[in-house]
């Protein structure tokens, strides 16, 4: 999870945005798998109390100023899922 978050931050850096995106969309997928296998819902909530950067990066990177040309429905879907579960997993 983290090596995909911290690729997605070098090659978003390095103006590589399709290939940030696929990390980022790696690094939330399993920070989510992660989190589905505790059972309990406080070891949940708080699995992801550090992780919000995860989800605001893959916001970032899939939003239509770092994608002018490439914006899909899909990666308007992508985003708005982060931005919704980044919002959810705060309270």
């Amino acid at each position: 999870m983290w090596l995909h978050n911290d690729s997605a931050r070098a090659l978003g850096a390095l103006g590589r945005a399709d290939e940030a995106l696929v990390a980022a969309r790696e690094a939330v997928r399993r920070a989510e798998e992660i989190r589905g296998e505790l059972g309990d819902a406080d070891l949940r909530s708080a699995f992801l109390e550090d992780k919000q950067g995860i989800y605001h990066r893959a916001v970032k990177l899939a939003s239509p100023a770092r994608r002018p040309n490439r914006r899909t429905a899909s990666t308007a879907r992508f985003s708005s899922e982060c931005a919704a579960r980044a919002a959810s997993r705060r309270r």
